[in-house]
């Protein structure tokens, strides 16, 4: 009985002692995890699943072939978009009815063609822009998120050397270039009409090559042949 109060004061001292000055072992009484355990924080806060744009379905597959037997780069003289379609397709995903074309944003595809080039996968997949079965947007292929597609602001750019270029791929090396193709005034040598500018190689151009130009207003001629 003489022993009692020590052992009652032992106790009462120990109960006021700070949490972090007691064992490491106390486990947590929700969790029954100990409090100061570093295994604890790091399963709290595992580390982010690096997104993959690798097909996985099928159906993904499939789009996926299909895309990329229209990336050739024989045919980037001749026709938008595979220019910029060829260098930063990376693959697609399919969820929540969304195809989510993954790019390579940081390759600084101009605006005007970043707007166009989610339905142009579309359609080099076999999904139709007059009734698509899914939403085409495009994805970092890095972090799986939304690409932002901002206005090119005004400046004054070079105008590039597009002799010698058909006429579709001289379009799209203006737009390579952030360099508006609103303004464009097409001429044949023979006076004749261009309709299908992919059958016409540019043999001269107004403003010259080199030149500074507005790349929101510049008002361009060419002159072409077949």
């Amino acid at each position: 009985m003489p022993s009692l109060p020590i052992t009652l004061f032992v106790v009462a001292c120990v109960s006021l002692l700070p949490t972090g000055c007691r064992s490491h072992q106390e486990p947590n009484s929700a969790s029954g995890v100990s409090r100061s355990s570093p295994t604890a924080t790091a399963d709290a806060h595992p580390n982010p699943k690096r997104f993959d744009p690798k097909p996985r379905t099928a159906e993904e597959k499939k789009y996926d072939k299909e895309i990329r037997s229209n990336l050739d780069p024989a045919a980037e003289k001749k026709f938008d978009n595979i220019y910029w379609g060829t260098r930063s397709y990376k693959g697609l995903h399919i969820e929540d009815g969304q195809a989510r074309v993954a790019i390579d944003s940081k390759l600084h595809i101009p605006a005007a063609t970043l707007r166009g080039l989610a339905k142009w996968f579309g359609n080099m997949a076999g999904d139709p822009q007059g009734i698509p079965k899914y939403r085409w947007i495009l994805v970092d292929y890095r972090s799986g998120s939304q690409v932002k597609i901002s206005a090119d602001p005004e400046k004054l750019v070079r105008m590039p050397d597009l002799v010698g270029k058909y006429g579709n791929a001289a379009v799209g090396t203006l737009q390579a270039n952030g360099i508006s193709t609103n303004h464009i005034t097409w001429k044949s040598v023979t006076g004749k009409g261009v309709w299908l500018k992919s059958n016409w190689r540019v043999v001269a151009q107004n403003p010259s090559a080199g030149s500074k130009v507005n790349n929101k207003n510049a008002v361009i001629i060419l002159l072409v042949a077949k």
